[in-house]
């Protein structure tokens, strides 16, 4: 078989890469019709796109039909504080195939005495969380033309 033979079969065909474009215009517009500004996404400060909140991220793993599993959390100790990452694990809800996956971070500071310990350790790891399920939310929906994390 020649090079151009092998390589014609490894590309896909262009209508077939068209008509799936416009089912994914039309996922896209439908979704929109379920999300609400200002609630489920909107403009932040420092964004150029729109940012995708918690609840957007809900309601698009919701229209995407998967749940997440495993969460996992590694504690990086730098300096005088931890650095927080999080990786999550996208399955399809009916199939339990693997779809994707989203990571997030966040910051514990130094001041880590009495009650501020624990209100810290738990905002920690539930925003590298919420930052994961939007990452992976944003990847398998092929969504980042249009949003990114939630910044807040």
């Amino acid at each position: 078989m020649s090079i151009e033979k092998e390589n014609e079969s490894r590309w896909p065909d262009p209508a077939l890469v068209e008509a799936r474009l416009a089912d994914h215009e039309a996922w896209v517009k439908n979704l929109f019709d379920q999300l609400k500004e200002g609630e489920d996404y909107g403009k932040v400060k420092g964004a150029d796109k729109d940012c995708l909140f918690k609840p957007g991220q809900e309601k698009i793993a919701d229209a995407l039909d998967i749940d997440y599993c495993p969460i996992e959390y590694q504690f990086i100790p730098i300096g005088t504080g931890i650095y927080v990452f999080c990786q999550v694990t996208a399955f399809d809800r009916k199939t339990k195939e693997w779809r994707g996956e989203g990571f997030g971070g966040g910051w514990i500071d130094g001041d880590m005495s009495g009650n501020r310990a624990a209100f810290q350790a738990n905002k920690e790891t539930k925003m590298p969380d919420k930052r994961a399920k939007t990452d992976c939310v944003i990847n398998i929906g092929h969504l980042s033309a249009i949003f990114t994390q939630d910044m807040e």
